[in-house]
């Protein structure tokens, strides 16, 4: 078993069907991958729906009561069950294309303690236009989407000027996230893969985390102060996020939760990264760019994996 994909879902049974279509496509064979669906106390039929997939994948099935938003726990507990020596985090819409898996395994033999980034088209996508000044995508674009056809969805949505939210920073700091200061500004577990050892190594999620995002941010910061971490932008890695209910309401809602997250862990973790941050919400910076306030960080030499 080489790589493990852990999904965590609630009441969202649909989106989980469409990635786990996507994922019965790939090209790694099916014994070198498993699913875990982690469901957070769904009260729709996300148990049915993962078990007529249970033939086709090696797919577990994890349940926990609903609780509130407890996102961090259910990945902890997909982790605890996996097999593989790399860790893929994708959310339930979220369509890996067909060579995704393959893409991930090559990048973690090229080197040990590698978290990479996949590309993530569609998310958040009108923001890149708000927020960067980037094309306007077309807003039809979700129905240009087939699962069971990533590869040629992802063609037609470049063609509808549909691309990662994050393409603005990638467009001003580059593809090289090693020569960024901040890294882990783009960690979002959405579509991130990482070693098992090294995830639990860094701790893994904390359970405290009990609202959208600040589990992400706050593992991402272990996992960058943690020895000899690479931080790695792969577009080879690419998906599709579908739209989906948001678990904020608004924009402004959105902006105070990472306001209040980012002081948070500049409490807990008082080093130049996070300050940053706090230097950029006291500047009203838009969009939030940390990157363009610290230097770059010096090379490191490069080193080989015999990992996968």
């Amino acid at each position: 078993m080489k790589i493990s994909i852990v999904i965590p879902t609630y009441n969202c049974s649909a989106l989980l069907a469409a990635s786990l279509r996507a994922l019965e496509r790939q090209t790694l064979p099916r014994r070198q991958f498993e699913v875990i669906v982690c469901d957070d106390g769904s009260s729709d039929d996300t148990e049915q729906v993962a078990s007529r997939f249970a033939s086709a994948l090696s797919l577990q099935y994890l349940w926990q009561p609903d609780q509130g938003f407890r996102a961090a726990t259910a990945r902890n507990q997909g982790v605890a069950a996996a097999n593989g020596d790399i860790i893929l985090f994708l959310d339930s819409g979220v369509l890996l294309a067909e060579t995704g898996l393959a893409a991930h395994c090559r990048r973690h033999a090229a080197r040990p303690r590698q978290i990479v980034i996949g590309y993530v088209y569609g998310y958040m996508a009108q923001t890149l236009h708000t927020e960067w000044g980037g094309p306007s995508p077309d807003p039809d674009w979700p129905r240009r989407v087939d699962p069971e056809r990533v590869e040629a969805s992802i063609a037609a949505l470049r063609a509808m000027r549909v691309a990662d939210v994050r393409e603005g920073r990638y467009l001003r700091h580059g593809d090289d996230l090693s020569d960024w200061p901040v890294p882990f500004d783009v960690f979002w577990t959405c579509h991130v893969s990482l070693e098992r050892a090294h995830f639990h190594e860094a701790g893994g999620f904390d359970d405290d985390f009990r609202q959208w995002g600040g589990e992400d941010f706050d593992l991402a910061i272990r996992l960058f102060n943690s020895p000899d971490s690479h931080w790695t932008l792969d577009r080879e890695c690419r998906s599709i996020h579908l739209p989906h209910q948001e678990e904020v309401a608004s924009n402004a809602q959105r902006e105070q939760r990472v306001a209040d997250t980012l002081r948070r862990l500049a409490a807990l973790y008082p080093q130049p990264q996070l300050l940053a941050y706090l230097d950029c919400l006291a500047a009203n910076s838009k969009p939030l760019d940390v990157n363009a306030y610290l230097p770059r960080p010096a090379r490191a030499a490069p080193v080989e994996s015999a990992l996968c």
